[in-house]
């Protein structure tokens, strides 16, 4: 699942950047941060005219440089299809109504007709937030907009795999840092889990974990890298539908979310409920320090009716702020159970 320039002959890059004598269009040649629309209109920043990419219109969600299109039953069997719309590679991951659910002493668990089937869970489910992994594994959260669980699978696998004993969650987001997928609930509690490989069967699993405190008005939280760092963006909804975010960075050593007042002065943050991501924008001629988001069904939980369509972005400055004590945290790393 490598970005689509890694599929370029060797060779081709340096040959174009030889060709470009100019500073200033051997930064355009860098990756650009792209906005795609759901009827497949993509725009670049910090501005430009419209890119339409027809094949990619109602996409469902998106991870790295694919989009995630959800196929009925009708479709051969269902699931889900990636795209690449820039190189047109596909692949296919597993419909939700096939299963395996993990048990702790049954490693080759059990097959169930669908996700449905667990008493527990929500009336309808998808695939809400997927993250690419190391060895070609996808590690997502399931579930509906209120509570989820963490599946696992490969592409092309007959199924996902998901864990018979661990209980459904508000889970808000996951992120790949550091060699492990961490997911965050909405209490800003963080779980920490090692993706690893049963050595009977060669099938990925992940472990389990987490605890925090809440916040009473409505909000949701991303985690994105940056810089080495794992950072937690809260974003509250205050009651007159004004925005506001806050920044923490994870201190793993001591177990504790710092408050971050700047994400410096090159970086912004551009965070959604698919994707999350940290780029240098000095190069865009664009400011730092800045959170651009997506608004998304964030909160259709707490508000009915909230607009999906049309995904409208905006932009949110951090300013400068006094320093005070850093919040707890609780990380916790354990087996599957």
């Amino acid at each position: 699942m490598a970005p689509w320039s890694s599929g370029l002959p060797a060779g081709i890059p340096v040959a174009v950047l030889g060709r470009l004598p100019s500073h200033a269009d051997r930064v355009r040649f860098a990756t650009l941060p792209w906005l795609a629309l759901p009827d497949g209109t993509f725009f670049s920043f910090p501005g430009s005219s419209a890119f339409r990419f027809p094949g990619a219109a109602r996409y469902h969600g998106s991870c790295d440089d694919w989009l995630v299109f959800e196929l009925g039953d009708d479709e051969d069997g269902g699931g889900y299809l990636l795209l690449n719309p820039f190189s047109g590679d596909t692949t296919r991951l597993p419909s939700l109504s096939c299963v395996r659910h993990v048990a702790a002493r049954e490693p080759y668990g059990r097959v169930t007709l669908g996700i449905a089937d667990d008493e527990r869970a929500p009336s309808e489910t998808t695939l809400r937030k997927m993250v690419m992994c190391p060895r070609q594994v996808v590690v997502a959260i399931v579930g509906d907009q209120r509570r989820g669980k963490i599946a696992v699978c490969r592409p092309g696998a007959d199924c996902w795999l998901i864990s018979a004993h661990d209980p459904w969650k508000e889970f808000r987001d996951i992120a790949f840092y550091d060699g492990k997928v961490f997911a965050v609930d909405d209490r800003g509690r963080l779980n920490a889990r090692a993706v690893r490989e049963y050595t009977c069967t060669g099938e990925p699993m992940v472990s389990v974990a987490g605890a925090a405190q809440r916040c009473h008005m409505p909000s949701t939280w991303y985690l994105v890298e940056s810089g080495g760092r794992l950072l937690m963006v809260h974003r509250v909804l205050w009651s007159d539908a004004t925005t506001e975010f806050t920044v923490s960075k994870a201190d793993l050593t001591s177990s504790r979310w710092v408050d971050v007042p700047s994400v410096g002065g090159d970086t912004a943050l551009f965070v959604g409920r698919w994707s999350s991501v940290a780029l240098c924008v000095s190069r865009y001629a664009m400011p730092g320090n800045r959170i651009h988001f997506l608004d998304d069904d964030a909160f259709s939980r707490h508000f009915g009716g909230y607009p999906f369509s049309g995904y409208p972005s905006s932009q949110y400055g951090l300013k400068a702020q006094e320093d005070i004590d850093p919040r707890e945290i609780r990380v916790t790393n354990g087996p599957m159970r």
